[in-house]
């Protein structure tokens, strides 16, 4: 599938964003945040736009975002590729008549993490459990986020803040007043 052909091509560390809810919001903000400081962001994936097509455009240092549907994820763990900072937002039903029962979509939904190297980053949110069984199979760095400060490294709410204590640095940002984030659900994938 094209994921994998961009994934075993591309030149640039990519950041490969899944789950079942939440993946196209947080890959749009990732993408609006990285074109902030670097104009030529890629920004492709399941939302319809071919990575593929944009690899003529990018170099070592083109930050690309990726969007990552469940099918998409099936190719990448057939071919045991991941992206270098992969990010899980949460695994909840859906698709089930297309698996073999919920603990069967949930594995490819978490299936991002495990051909992730100690070099790598999992981006994992720790109040969904089925999201957080993705750390107990990965070899990467684990940062997570969820509603509450957690006890290592991780990113956290406090009403409409974000806060994030990791080993480089430790600080607080206010989301903007804007509508889209208005509910706590796109308040954790803006912490994502």
């Amino acid at each position: 599938m094209e994921m994998s052909i961009f994934l075993q091509s591309s030149p640039a560390p990519v950041i490969g964003i899944t789950g079942t809810k939440g993946k196209t919001s947080t890959s749009a903000l990732t993408g609006a945040i990285l074109r902030a400081w670097r104009p030529n962001t890629v920004l492709a994936g399941n939302m319809g736009v071919s990575a593929v097509a944009y690899l003529a455009q990018i170099d070592a240092d083109t930050p690309v975002v990726l969007e990552i549907s469940n099918w998409q994820l099936e190719a990448m763990d057939e071919r045991q590729v991941g992206p270098h900072i992969a990010v899980l937002t949460n695994i909840h039903e859906d698709h089930l008549d297309t698996y073999d029962g919920f603990d069967d979509y949930a594995d490819t939904k978490r299936s991002i993490a495990r051909h992730l190297s100690p070099d790598d980053t999992l981006v994992v949110n720790r109040d969904n459990v089925e999201a957080w069984r993705a750390a107990e199979i990965t070899r990467a760095r684990i940062i997570s986020f969820g509603a509450n400060r957690p006890s290592g490294e991780g990113f956290w709410l406090e009403g409409r803040t974000i806060c994030w204590q990791t080993r480089e640095s430790t600080g607080c940002i206010d989301l903007p007043d804007r509508f889209v984030y208005q509910g706590p659900h796109q308040r954790l994938n803006a912490a994502a």
